[in-house]
Order: C-alpha cells, then structure tokens, then sequence
C-alpha cells in the first residue's frame, strides 16, 4: 500500500515545514505533492523534503460563509486529482499546516474515506433525498467528517471523477449558496459527498484527533493531530 500525502499551502512556512517535515520522519519515501495557493514561494521546502511542487496563479482561500465557493470546490478538486495522477498511489492523506504526524499512519484494507468521527455532522436529509431519488443512488452515511488529516483511496477518486464531476456542476452552485446547505463549499463536506454519491461508506480513524477536542494528545498514541498551530505566526 502506497500512501502519498497533498497539501495546500499559502502563508506561513513555519507551519507548511512542519507538517511535512513530521510526516516525512515516518513516511521518508512517500510521494508528497506540496500546493501554494497563489500564495508564498515553497519551493525550497518541497525539493529539501523531496516533494513535487506546483505554485498556482489562482488562489482559492477560504470564505467564512461558503468555504472554498463554487470555482473554489472545483479547482481543488482538480489539484487534488491531478495529484493523484502524478503520485500514483493508493491512498492520499490531506495534508495542512496543521496537521502534525506523532507515528506511522496505518489504514484497514479497502477503506474508502478514513477520517474524523463527526457523526453530528449531519448532510441535509432533504438534500440527500433530492439526490439519491434524481441520481439513483443509495446513501450508506448521512454525515460528513473528511476534514484535515483524512485519507481518501485514490483509484475511487480517479474512475468517478467525471461523472461526479458532472453531478457536482449541476447541483453545487445552488447546493453552496442556499442557506440550508451552506456548508458544502467546504472539503470535509464536499469531499465526503463525492464518495457517498460512489456509494462507499466512510470509516473514523482512531488514530486520528484533534488539539481542540482532546487535551492529552500530547501523551497519547495518536498518528495524526489535527489543528495543531505551534508553529501559526501570531497576528498583531
């Protein structure tokens, strides 16, 4: 299993180092596809850690009521594809700045989406009504949790990428910008529904948590901290 790691970054090299630099102490040969989103040069950091680099002229960044937006979700889906062209593995784990690796990352076999146990967070039942009776599909979740740190099996992602691709044009737009699904500009919701609309299931990693929620993440034997900002430059 070959497990390879895409991160966007923009502005903070201490944190962006960080991240890749925890996961390379574990993972020293797995293929690292490293982003900057129209943001900071990080190509000194990406040929120290070996990682393919790419500097993007459009930046996405991130709006605090609709998440990426509309060509936002789109032009990471597409980074996020081609990544998984070039690297060719199996699974890809969402890589950011704050995201620090405590141990090697293991997975169970034919998982599919391995990532936050958030089952509050609940997709609009009639949103997914409206898909699965339009799409002909049958949902095994109803809730989204594939935010930082998540590992998505790649060979799902690349043979359904267009057709839901398709879907997610048709339906996005009005599915973002509606108050009822505003939450669906933001990955850990649009990436769970690209693989529910595959109709794969999504599994919680034990293994991975977050700063926030989890006082002794320090002293535990967690692989994957999420949230973790040690290293975030103080605004003044």
């Amino acid at each position: 299993m070959i497990l390879g790691a895409f991160h966007q970054a923009y502005s903070n090299k201490k944190a962006t180092e960080n991240a890749i630099k925890s996961f390379r102490k574990y993972h020293p040969d797995s293929p690292y596809f490293l982003y900057s989103d129209n943001g900071l040069d990080f190509s000194e950091i990406a040929e120290k850690y070996s990682c393919k680099y790419k500097f993007c002229d459009i930046r996405i960044g991130y709006d605090k009521c609709f998440g990426f937006g509309v060509e936002g979700v789109f032009l990471w889906l597409e980074r996020f594809y081609n990544s998984c062209v070039i690297m060719n593995c199996d699974y890809v784990i969402m890589m950011e700045d704050d995201i620090l690796i405590k141990n090697k990352i293991s997975l169970p076999e034919d998982c599919e989406v391995y990532g936050h146990s958030t089952f509050g967070n609940k997709f609009n039942p009639k949103y997914l009504e409206y898909l699965s009776k339009k799409y002909n599909i049958i949902f095994l979740d109803d809730w989204y949790g594939s935010g930082g740190g998540s590992i998505f099996k790649v060979i799902t992602f690349l043979e359904n990428y267009d057709r839901i691709i398709s879907i997610f044009k048709s339906e996005l737009e009005e599915a973002i910008e509606t108050k009822e699904n505003i939450n669906m500009g933001w990955v850990d919701n649009f990436m769970t529904l690209f693989y529910l609309l595959c109709g794969k299931k999504q599994q919680p990693n034990p293994s991975l948590t977050e700063v926030t929620k989890n006082p002794n993440w320090r002293n535990s034997q967690y692989s994957i901290v999420h949230q973790y900002k040690e290293y975030y430059e103080q605004k003044t």
